[in-house]
């Protein structure tokens, strides 16, 4: 390890009024970094897996997740998009399958398929 280097399993950044705004940490294998707003509600996450596979999760400003962003190019190879309603019910998910075959679906407010190409 190098004079210059610091080791950690968590790295919190405040902002001036001591508000946790991005937590850098690793927990079981994930490694994530944590982006909150003025208030510390978490508001975006990107992770990596141990097996390496990253995601992106969005969140709006009660905290839901809305949108979620996964590639899975090293356990399955699927890349996936799913946005979610204020509920974070699965309302469109768009994914790339292993082979390329794209498949995009649409679901109501009951989680029931009400679309899907192709």
């Amino acid at each position: 390890m190098s004079e210059q280097e610091i080791r950690a399993q968590k790295f919190t950044l405040v902002d001036e009024k001591g508000v946790a705004r991005a937590v850098l940490t690793t927990v079981e294998g994930l490694a994530s970094l944590a982006l909150s707003d003025g208030e510390g509600k978490i508001r975006a996450v990107l992770s990596v897996t141990a097996s390496g596979d990253p995601s992106l999760a969005l969140y709006d400003c009660s905290g839901k997740q809305r949108a979620l962003l996964d590639v899975g190019t090293c356990t399955d190879g699927a890349t996936t998009l799913g946005l979610y309603d204020q509920q974070e019910r699965g309302r469109l998910l768009v994914n790339l399958r292993p082979n390329g075959t794209p498949v995009v679906a649409l679901f109501d407010d009951q989680g029931n398929e009400i679309g899907k190409m192709p």
